[in-house]
């Protein structure tokens, strides 16, 4: 029986050997497929230069899109001879007319019923500047119904929207801004959200997305350090993981037994897609709330500014600030009011419980650098 028993014990340490093997192969296999898909988005980007999506715009019965599209060209956008002068390759309604979205309530069913919510219509153009022509007149369908976007891939789409609220600052601060597929531009200058820390004074994401006064520290948005979302590589139970949603979320789906969101959250380095998976797991929220959430929490976030020191550093340069996230859809991490209200400072007004801005607090005390 003894032998038996070592024997059992030695397969099982091998396996739990093997097992944390095949999680490390994974994770670098994950991040192999991150560094590829962002690979891919760019060409995809440059592969849909040409293209542009009108939403909007009626949707009829035996329609023929392209007529539609430049009478939308001659007559909402100003351009004259749009038949002959903007030449298109392709032009065609996105996506099936799916049944929920076809019909009124009331109103006959059957494929001779046009949508009620017309689809969007993308478009190729045969020139990238003729494309470039109409994109510059976009705001000419002001109050028009009608709207106009790039064709963005959703991995680049997630990186502009870092990017957005240094565009609005840069604006309202007189500079000629724009975002150019994964750039901002600022005054001819380019920077990509690798780069961003460049930025010129007052641009910075921490001056955007960090608001101060004397009693009180803002913050919101995943490039602000305090965020869940900053990307900041740390490593707990030895299991490594990009950010503190990353945890937090896999260690409810583990509460919860839930191994296959588990491993579907470690392997997924976008925070947004680990939140989501996250909310799909079923577990009883408010005995979680109560008993697991805030101790998980605390645990990530003392993991992530142990393993960086400079990012520890900026959270005791907050001496004794209130921290308070900023997050107007979050009413028990965040304060359910967003950083541009005029009562955040009146901790009377919040409509949350600023969970985040505690436990950030809470781990200050920790820090010794």
């Amino acid at each position: 029986m003894r032998n038996q028993y070592d024997d059992l014990k030695d397969k099982m340490q091998i396996c739990q050997s093997d097992m944390q093997s095949m999680e490390l192969r994974l994770h670098a296999l994950s991040k192999d497929n991150a560094a590829l898909k962002k690979q891919i988005g760019v060409q995809e980007l440059y592969s849909r230069r040409e293209n542009l999506i009108f939403t909007g715009v009626a949707e009829s019965v035996s329609e023929n899109c392209a007529e539609k599209i430049h009478s939308v060209l001659c007559d909402k956008l100003g351009i004259e001879d749009a038949k002959s002068r903007i030449l298109l390759s392709r032009c065609h309604r996105l996506g099936p007319p799916g049944a929920k979205n076809r019909q009124r309530r009331g109103s006959p069913d059957g494929p001779s019923h046009p949508p009620v919510r017309p689809r969007p219509i993308i478009v190729r153009f045969q020139s990238h500047p003729d494309r470039e022509s109409v994109w510059k007149k976009r705001a000419n369908l002001k109050g028009s119904g009608i709207f106009m976007k790039e064709d963005i891939p959703e991995t680049i789409e997630e990186e502009r929207r870092s990017l957005y609220p240094i565009l609005k600052r840069a604006k309202d601060a007189g500079h000629k801004a724009t975002v150019v597929g994964n750039k901002l531009v600022i005054g001819g200058k380019s920077y990509t959200v690798s780069s961003l820390n460049s930025l010129p004074p007052g641009l910075s994401p921490r001056d955007v997305l960090e608001v101060q006064d004397d009693n009180y520290h803002f913050f919101f948005g995943r490039l602000s350090p305090f965020s869940n979302f900053h990307i900041s590589p740390f490593t707990s139970n030895g299991r490594e993981y990009n950010c503190v949603e990353q945890y937090y979320q896999e260690q409810r789906a583990r509460c919860a037994s839930d191994s296959k969101a588990a491993k579907e959250i470690l392997n997924t380095r976008d925070p947004s897609l680990q939140k989501k998976i996250g909310k799909s797991v079923k577990i009883a929220q408010e005995q979680w709330l109560e008993q697991k959430a805030r101790c998980v929490m605390i645990e990530a976030l003392q993991a992530k500014f142990d393993a960086h020191p400079d990012l520890a550093m900026y959270l005791k340069l907050t001496e004794d600030k209130h921290l308070v996230e900023c997050n107007k859809y979050d009413s028990v991490w965040g304060i359910g009011l967003d950083l541009n209200s005029d009562v955040k400072n009146k901790s009377e007004e919040w409509k949350g419980k600023n969970w985040l801005g505690e436990c950030l607090m809470e781990v200050r005390k920790n820090i010794t650098v």
